[in-house]
């Protein structure tokens, strides 16, 4: 039995290209599906940061709408001359400027840190 190498050749270069094409095409099909699920999850993180943005914006709107009721109601009280020490004036003026202070640096650098302490000075602020 005589073996027709040329044969043989074309036979095992065919096979060894089947096998080539094959693994190309599902390295192809992986690397697609990795590209969408990337896409995907880029995606639902800017979903998420414009979720947050928008609770951001209506937080500080329902704080300014607060803010104009709480004035609205003072400035409809009876005016009477208030007795106000220097002490409780610096403390008011304290308050205040530490409640602008933390707005500030929370509208430049929105981290939890900064929303929890111009929170906590605001609520201060808004107590005197």
């Amino acid at each position: 039995m005589e073996i027709n190498y040329i044969k043989l050749g074309i036979t095992l270069f065919l096979a060894f290209a089947s096998y080539k094409g094959i693994e190309a095409y599902f390295a192809g099909q992986l690397i697609n599906e990795t590209t969408r699920s990337m896409e995907l999850s880029r995606q639902l993180q800017v979903d998420a940061q414009q979720a947050q943005l928008m609770r951001f914006k209506q937080e500080d709107e329902n704080r300014q709408k607060s803010s104009k009721i709480r004035e609205n109601y003072l400035n409809s009280l009876p005016s009477k001359p208030k007795a106000v020490s220097k002490k409780q004036a610096a403390i008011r003026k304290t308050n205040d400027e530490t409640c602008s202070y933390w707005t500030k640096k929370y509208k430049e650098l929105k981290s939890d840190y900064n929303k929890n302490m111009k929170q906590s000075a605001c609520n201060r602020a808004s107590n005197d």
